[in-house]
């Protein structure tokens, strides 16, 4: 250091006061900061009543504050920063068909008690375009008993695809439980061929099927025996 700054610090040391003058010179200043600080209330009667005010409200406020925030946004820090969305429905612009073979609906009727005593024609598989994954099955098929029944089933495998008769199936007007299953069903007039046609639907353990039924009689009770029993 120069002889210059040397003097520039010397001049600057002068005018600095010691810490215990400085701080007896103003203690009364510092009073003001004290952790606890009061108000004056008026009371009913006239008098003054001293009121403590604490400082310690505002920190730990804004303590219980980030605490709310960081449970708020916990779960998608668990999940690594991703908020996963609740599924939607989609119809056939999100879809494809194709065609089962003879031992993919023997396999299918075999694993499938409703499908026992149906003569099945042809089937189709509904698959979703973005993974292949398994969406519906459709199955033209006939039950013969005492009444002979023309049937469209349809087997749900993922129950936000909205095919386009779904709301069909939404409120139907008859509603039961047979051996486990919700059924509802409601009879829709007659087909072009004079048919009685039938919408049902029956629903066991999550597995939803969806019927369109065409028969000579004005009743499905033996058809709803020999599919759920």
């Amino acid at each position: 250091m120069g002889k210059f700054e040397k003097e520039i610090k010397r001049q600057m040391d002068k005018g600095v006061e010691e810490y215990e003058v400085w701080f007896e010179r103003n203690k009364d200043k510092l009073a003001r900061f004290d952790k606890t600080e009061t108000e004056e209330e008026i009371q009913a009667d006239g008098t003054k009543k001293i009121k403590s005010k604490k400082k310690w409200l505002v920190p730990v406020a804004f303590v219980l504050l980030v605490i709310g925030i960081t449970l708020c946004f916990l779960p998608m820090m668990l999940s690594g920063g991703e908020v996963s969305e609740p599924p939607r429905l989609f119809g056939d612009e999100a879809v494809y068909s194709e065609g089962m073979n003879a031992e993919g609906i023997e396999g299918l009727q075999s694993g499938m008690p409703e499908l026992e005593g149906f003569t099945i024609y042809s089937g189709v598989e509904i698959l979703m375009t973005e993974d292949q994954s398994l969406v519906f099955r459709i199955l033209d098929a006939e039950l013969e008993l005492e009444d002979y029944y023309l049937v469209t089933v349809q087997i749900e495998y993922n129950p936000y695809y909205n095919f386009l008769s779904k709301h069909i199936y939404e409120d139907l007007e008859s509603k039961m439980a047979v051996n486990g299953y919700a059924v509802s069903y409601e009879l829709s007039g007659t087909d072009d061929l004079g048919l009685y046609r039938y919408y049902m639907c029956t629903e066991q353990n999550g597995q939803r099927i969806y019927w369109e039924i065409h028969c000579f009689e004005e009743s499905i009770e033996q058809f709803i025996g020999q599919v759920l029993n």
